[in-house]
């Protein structure tokens, strides 16, 4: 049996593009974050040059601009009988966790830099593995979670954070 008989090569290059795609989308935007909000800026009230002290200001552009953007899509692309109808309460409700995780993010950047909130983002493989076994509700043995899984997510969170910590390019600059 070959592997095109198994996986569709058009859906798999969608997937791997759309991947790569959010990938790179992620890089860039935590990138000119980055550079945003750790370069000096002129105040024109005094003349001196500031850093920027705002970043919740990061939150209102985009998520401005992505809401405007679904609301044309959704009004013109889509016909009237096929949209899909969101209740107001968990639109909201899901606006709400978008713009904190944002929010904690961006402050995230500023108070930090970029590959520290990378590394720490990269560790929430360990807390989606405790979620799945403190809070999962599957009554399958199959389905759960088990030990191996855990040590599995508590090995590969200590491994990024050895592999952030003991960087020999990071030693260097030192």
């Amino acid at each position: 049996m070959k592997l095109s008989d198994i996986v569709d090569p058009t859906r798999c290059y969608q997937l791997v593009s759309g991947v790569l795609g959010i990938y790179i989308t992620y890089l860039v935007t935590g990138l000119i974050q980055e550079s945003m909000l750790k370069e000096k800026y002129l105040n024109n009230a005094t003349g001196a040059e500031e850093n920027f002290t705002w970043p919740s200001g990061f939150l209102i552009f985009p998520c401005g601009i992505t809401w405007i953007i679904g609301e044309i899509v959704n009004h013109f692309q889509i016909k009237k009988e096929d949209r899909t109808v969101i209740p107001g309460k968990k639109a909201a409700l899901c606006a709400v966790t978008v713009a904190i995780s944002t929010l904690t993010y961006t402050y995230a950047i500023y108070l930090t830099n970029f590959p520290v909130v990378m590394m720490f983002k990269s560790c929430n493989i360990l807390s989606v593995i405790l979620v799945g076994v403190l809070c999962s509700r599957v009554k399958d043995k199959k389905l759960k979670l088990g030990t191996k899984k855990i040590v599995v997510g508590v090995l590969v969170t200590a491994g990024i954070i050895m592999f952030k910590y003991f960087d020999p390019e990071s030693a260097k600059k030192d």
